[in-house]
């Protein structure tokens, strides 16, 4: 398959709602910070509670997907794509990893050419071990 063709797999999948059903129940988290002034501005925003995912609540794969495919999920559905700095476990207290899965990056350590990366069935494997390590 070609990287074109699953990612366009990944994008059909989720859009027919072939995600888990623990994915569908978004979870609060509540956000301060203090301006200079003092003043001190609050919200709240609500998140996936793990990486998007594809399956069952017993048999899921959280993938991994490039930006065109993330940004379009996000889209479709009213989500914004989290910054690195919002997606630390820091920013979310603790209480949720994300809205959508990160963009697929081929670490520099890997001995996988990022232009083979995504094409490796281990890369998905070791993403999906990834964030079930750092799942909440």
């Amino acid at each position: 398959m070609s990287p074109h063709e699953r990612e366009s797999a990944i994008l059909d999948e989720i859009l027919k709602g072939n995600i888990p059903e623990f994915l569908r129940k978004l979870v609060p988290v509540k956000l301060r910070s203090q301006l200079p002034s003092g003043k001190v501005l609050e919200a709240t925003i609500f998140v996936a509670p793990d990486y998007l995912a594809i399956g069952s609540d017993d048999d899921f794969l959280r993938i991994p997907m490039n930006l065109h495919t993330a940004a379009a999920i996000a889209e479709r559905f009213g989500f914004l794509l989290p910054t690195k700095k919002f997606n630390s476990k820091d920013a979310l207290q603790g209480r949720a990893v994300g809205l959508v899965t990160p963009i697929v990056q081929c670490h520099t350590a890997s001995q996988i050419s990022p232009s083979r990366c995504l094409d490796a069935v281990g890369h998905f494997r070791d993403a999906n071990s990834r964030s079930a390590d750092e799942a909440i």
